[in-house]
């Protein structure tokens, strides 16, 4: 595991898969509580998910074969905090959204379901 300063907000993980037949499921880890704001463009193809004042300490990009939703996705940081880009296969929407408080041997989560557009 990434030894991370304590101080240091970011996210450390992403986690993408397939919750029954017709959700995906996307969760970020992260060092502390985290407020996403999103932005789905089913015009681009694009889910955009945006985590003020957090350094990207996560996978950088990924292509990922076998999700129904997920294509591939990029994440980075700028000044204004961590931006995390995905691609879509279909059009979407978004289901649910939450944030997770630690319990066992996971720290802060939000998480993000995604589901075709019908």
């Amino acid at each position: 595991a990434l030894a991370i300063d304590p101080k240091l907000f970011a996210v450390t993980s992403v986690r993408i898969g397939e919750q029954g037949k017709d959700m995906t499921r996307i969760v970020l880890d992260t060092t502390n509580v985290a407020e996403i704001h999103y932005d789905l463009d089913n015009t681009e193809g694009l889910l955009v998910i945006d985590i003020p004042k957090a350094k990207w300490l996560a996978t950088a990009s990924q292509n990922l074969k076998k999700s129904l939703m997920v294509k591939s996705f990029k994440g980075m940081s700028d000044e204004s905090g961590s931006h995390f880009v995905i691609d879509l296969n279909q059009k979407a929407k978004v289901v649910a959204t939450a944030r997770l408080a630690p319990s066992g041997n996971s720290g802060h989560r939000v998480y993000i379901d995604i589901a075709p557009l019908r």
